[in-house]
């Protein structure tokens, strides 16, 4: 039960998100960060997602168009995760980085996504 509070309020702050960026391009999200990157509609990505931190591990979630492609996983400190996908039809992704910002210093996550053949 508790997930599912956390994946409704996740969906509602990535819909109120104003971080906004058009592929290829990187971004580092603090804790209770997201942000969109948009490519094209129909085509194959590669999302790439790294823990920054060396030492705390982060929650993270991955969003396109209305389904979860990444949901409620646990990336491990100083690890990487890639997932490949079909962008859907409003061509966008968002990552969200749910971790707790109470950890001091705080875990960021840089994400990317590359096209694939």
């Amino acid at each position: 039960m508790e997930s599912t509070n956390i994946q409704n309020k996740v969906e509602e702050l990535m819909r109120n998100s104003s971080e906004v960026f058009s592929a290829p391009n990187t971004e580092t999200l603090s804790p209770k960060e997201s942000a969109k990157i948009y490519g094209r509609p129909g085509k194959n990505y590669r999302l790439i997602v790294d823990n920054d931190d060396e030492d705390l591990e982060a929650i993270i979630y991955a969003y396109n168009d209305r389904k979860f492609i990444i949901d409620n996983y646990t990336l491990a400190a100083g690890d990487t995760t890639k997932k490949t996908f079909q962008m859907g039809p409003n061509g966008f992704i968002q990552v969200w980085n749910w971790t707790s910002p109470k950890f001091t210093p705080n875990p960021k996550v840089t994400f990317s996504i590359r096209g694939v053949k």
